[in-house]
């Protein structure tokens, strides 16, 4: 470990002093005999001032002659004194700060043992930081490298950089930063720089191609390096590719079945959801297949597991090997093929132009399997299926109801004949024409003025006193009906316009706020953001044009973004969330504690609040698991430097728990329902009459 570099280190001890008695004849004597340029003045020993040749020529042409020079009166009794053990790292910040250039050294006893110049603690303050630097340059077990932010050249790097990346030094330095990162370039440019001035460092995930022409996973830290008055990035890159692969086998697990390899009905289900949300196929639609082998039970019953194992796998291949073939109506993706469990197996088909074409399909496959099987024991088996079918346009039911349509379809086959086919004929049920009438209306709700922001105040739980108020938008239908969020704000996401009312949500806010701070009210306003505004595109340029149009200050300002909908593409979520942050409002995790987010994730995020949600709160003060569910976010928060806000209280016993606890705020029923912001204006009244 190196030696903290101190002030007796370098310090001069070959000293001229006087004493504060002496004359001004006798202390410029002293400079001419030595030829020095400044002589230290105590007084018993212990250093009042310092007399330079300065203050020597500017007595000089004031005073007419050396006599009438009285040596007190021109000495600089204003000295900075340091003491011997002090290191020449905070002796330089000191010096600096003063504004002085010499610095006299002292003992405990405040007695004079020596002097050190500026440009002595410049040079072994840099020296000392450049040792100290290249040490951690040199050992550290990460790959590091340096670049220059506008060429994206790699200028430096260390021997880790060679060993894991598999390059030459030659090599890499003819290399820039995008030929090794080709996803995440933008951390490394001026935007990037502009985020590490603000917030110092940034982390992300990344995958960066090594010599051999394979990529490895990398955790990403930048860090800003200012050499000479020039910016350049440094790069501390961790290989994560070991962790990343055991991720894989536990993502595979989840979501591929173990015998078959095909798709697990979770993921069957991921991807039907997205492909509901197809708006641009007109006169096209979408089907789901359920498949089941007749008399399953039977062959598993009387022939034992493992050849039923090999049955679902035979017949796994025999689907799978079917939904490729180039002659059907498009080709499918491994993905779109799933075991459901069981012997039931799930198909998507997309891009139907009627049902003639499907039923073509169908017969196909049922005529697959009319062939004898013979098994590896070499037992034959004649096998057959009964399907059921859903169809329905694009758009207009859930993955749930098309499921469940197929499921119903297929019992209803197996229970009129085996080995055959059936569809949902219901199309369009009850459920789907009220779901498509809610949607039409529902893209035509900002233009009709049929939304409206309710608040709901944020009360400081010490003090009792609104701080602040969460705006969550109502529909209110021409019939005066309100219809709740929960219904309409998911519909919302799925029909894509959601971006159009969260954008009119957020200017309506910061319309209403703006006045009450003008009032003279210090609230901070809360909005919510949906996961389709954070990945938009322009959210960063939206949100800047309101608080624009508005007036309204950032720093007043709060968005909320939900802890599960942070997850599902958490790279991308952390840079737009940086480039919201540097606009100057406060970010919140909303309904903390429901989703999945491990701490290595959450530290990254630039989050100023967590909200603990309202089902952890409803059972406070007695349920045990609420308790420490509670103060374990609370405290985690403390430690990371959030504020926390209590969701859904609704009695003085979970308030006082909460206070115990230090809780900072809480909103719920025992303060206020959301008002519309009339009845919120005579909250606030009501609010500062109290105080």
């Amino acid at each position: 470990m190196n030696k903290v570099l101190q002030i007796k280190d370098i310090m001069t001890t070959n000293l001229i002093t006087a004493s504060s008695e002496s004359t001004f004849e006798e202390v410029l004597n002293l400079m001419q005999k030595y030829q020095i340029s400044s002589v230290i003045i105590e007084k018993n020993k212990e250093p009042i001032g310092i007399c330079t040749y300065l203050e020597v020529i500017n007595a000089v042409s004031i005073y007419k002659s050396k006599e009438n020079i009285n040596l007190i009166d021109i000495i600089s009794k204003d000295i900075v004194t340091v003491t011997l053990d002090e290191s020449v790292h905070n002796s330089y910040k000191k010096l600096l700060a003063s504004g002085k250039k010499h610095l006299i050294v002292v003992n405990d006893d405040n007695l004079l043992e020596g002097i050190v110049t500026g440009s002595d603690l410049f040079k072994h303050a840099q020296y000392n930081e450049q040792i100290k630097f290249k040490t951690i340059f040199d050992l550290s077990p990460d790959t590091i490298i340096i670049i220059d932010p506008i060429s994206l050249d790699i200028i430096h790097f260390n021997q880790q950089a060679l060993i894991r990346l598999g390059y030459s030094e030659q090599e890499l330095t003819n290399l820039k930063i995008s030929d090794l990162d080709m996803i995440t370039t933008p951390f490394y440019t001026q935007q990037g720089i502009d985020n590490l001035e603000q917030y110092e460092h940034t982390t992300f995930e990344t995958k960066f191609k090594i010599k051999n022409g394979s990529f490895i996973n990398v955790n990403i830290s930048i860090s800003l390096l200012n050499f000479d008055n020039n910016n350049f990035i440094m790069i501390f890159c961790k290989d994560i590719t070991q962790e990343k692969l055991y991720e894989s086998r536990i993502e595979n697990i989840t979501n591929y079945d173990q015998l078959t390899g095909l798709s697990t009905q979770y993921l069957f289900k991921s991807y039907l959801k997205q492909i509901l949300l197809k708006r641009d196929i007109a006169g096209k639609f979408l089907s789901v297949l359920k498949i089941d082998i007749d008399d399953f039970g039977n062959i598993n019953n009387s022939l034992g597991h493992e050849i039923g194992d090999e049955v679902l796998k035979i017949v796994a291949e025999k689907l799978r090997n079917f939904f490729r073939k180039e002659d059907l109506i498009g080709r499918f993706d491994n993905d779109l093929l799933s075991r459901f469990g069981g012997d039931e197996f799930g198909v998507i088909l997309e891009y139907l132009n009627n049902k003639e074409d499907l039923i073509m399909i169908v017969s196909r496959v049922m005529e697959e399997f009319k062939h004898l099987v013979i098994l590896k024991n070499g037992f034959e088996l004649y096998l057959s299926l009964s399907i059921g079918i859903s169809v329905i346009p694009y758009g207009f039911a859930t993955a749930e109801d098309l499921i469940d349509f197929a499921d119903i379809a297929l019992r209803n086959a197996k229970a009129q004949q085996k080995g055959s086919f059936r569809f949902y004929e219901n199309i369009l049920t009850t459920k789907a024409k009220e779901k498509l009438e809610l949607e039409m209306k529902l893209r035509q709700v900002v233009d009709n003025h049929e939304l409206e922001v309710y608040y709901q105040p944020q009360v400081d739980i010490l003090t009792g006193q609104i701080k602040g108020m969460e705006a969550l938008v109502r529909w209110i239908n021409k019939d005066g009906v309100i219809v709740s969020p929960a219904s309409f704000i998911p519909l919302a996401e799925d029909v894509g316009c959601i971006y159009k009312i969260g954008h009119w949500v957020l200017l309506e806010a910061c319309l209403s706020a703006k006045k009450w701070l003008e009032n003279g009210n210090d609230l901070i306003l809360s909005v919510n953001l949906s996961m389709q505004q954070i990945l938009h595109d322009d959210i960063v340029d939206h949100i800047r044009e309101i608080l624009v149009a508005t007036n309204y200050p950032p720093s007043q300002l709060e968005l909320e973004i939900t802890e599960s909908g942070m997850m599902e593409d958490p790279s991308r979520v952390i840079f737009t969330l940086y480039k919201i942050k540097a606009l100057g409002v406060k970010l919140a995790i909303d309904d903390f504690g429901t989703g999945y987010s491990s701490l290595a994730y959450l530290k990254k995020f630039p989050i100023d609040i967590l909200k603990i949600d309202k089902s952890f709160i409803d059972e406070l003060p007695s349920d045990k698991d609420s308790i420490t569910i509670v103060k374990t976010i609370i405290a985690m928060a403390k430690s990371m430097g959030y504020k926390t806000i209590a969701e859904g209280v609704e009695n003085q016993e979970q308030l006082d728990f909460l206070a115990t606890v230090g809780c900072d705020l809480y909103q719920g029923f025992l303060k206020s329902k959301p008002v519309n912001k009339f009845d919120f204006e005579k909250l606030i009244i009501k609010d500062n009459l109290q105080i």
